[in-house]
């Protein structure tokens, strides 16, 4: 019952900070599967596991703000990432159960991903 609390409080916080922050974020793929995330942009990706810290990314930052509340370096993330043209798409994920789910996604063109 933890997790799934922990579960919905990502996908809520995601929408809110979301909203709030104007990130190109598609709000339809959280809560999705690993693979139907695959289905939908190829098999042609890379995939980095994450711990929640302080020395994310610049375009992983919005993962600090989904996890306010809880021990950040104990919660792992997969990270998707995949490539094409001018074009990235990243989605993070966190293990429910057997499933990889997501969480929070981006999506931007080349050079560094406009976060506003």
């Amino acid at each position: 019952m933890k997790f799934a609390q922990l579960v919905l409080s990502v996908l809520l916080t995601g929408v809110l900070f979301n909203c709030k922050d104007k990130l190109p974020t598609d709000k339809s793929l959280l809560g999705k599967k690993q693979e139907e995330i695959v289905d939908l942009n190829g098999s042609s990706y890379t995939i980095k596991l994450l711990i929640v810290s302080d020395s994310l990314e610049t375009y992983q930052h919005n993962l600090i703000k989904l996890f306010p509340a809880y021990k950040k370096d104990t919660i792992r993330i997969k990270e998707l990432l995949w490539e094409k043209d001018k074009e990235h798409t990243a989605f993070w994920l966190i293990k429910k159960d057997t499933n990889w789910i997501v969480v929070d996604n981006l999506r931007w063109e080349s050079g560094k991903p406009n976060l506003k």
